[in-house]
């Protein structure tokens, strides 16, 4: 599961690099191949963590691309559902753990889905 944090623990992260805020008016699909920057593993599954927690994971560099199983072992400890970010590509992969931590997941996609609409638009 790949992070792909640069910057914001709010339900759209507004960077234009981001798989999910810039490719997709719904989610965004991830493009081309990823691989973890600590094990190599090629493709691992995204994931978006609280800003506070991913700097902690990643010593404070941002740009690193992690797989689930080394930002637990950078952290030093399971992810818990309260470190996930309040987004919708968190609520479409791993929609237990948001709802575990209190997400109301149709509010999320409701206005990740319009603040989209209304960029398309203009």
């Amino acid at each position: 599961m790949l992070t792909i944090r640069y910057g914001t623990s709010e339900y759209l992260c507004h960077d234009p690099s981001c798989p999910l805020c810039s490719v997709d008016a719904d989610y965004g699909e991830p493009l081309g191949h990823y691989r973890c920057q600590c094990c190599g593993e090629e493709d691992p599954e995204l994931f978006m963590l609280r800003d506070d927690i991913w700097r902690i994971v990643t010593g404070n560099r941002p740009d690193l691309l992690l797989c689930w199983r080394c930002a637990e072992s950078a952290l030093g400890r399971p992810i818990m559902p309260g470190d996930l970010t309040k987004c919708p590509l968190n609520c479409q992969l791993y929609p237990s753990m948001m709802l575990e931590a209190g997400h109301d997941l149709d509010k999320i996609t409701r206005r990740y889905r319009a603040h989209r609409h209304a960029q398309i638009a203009a």
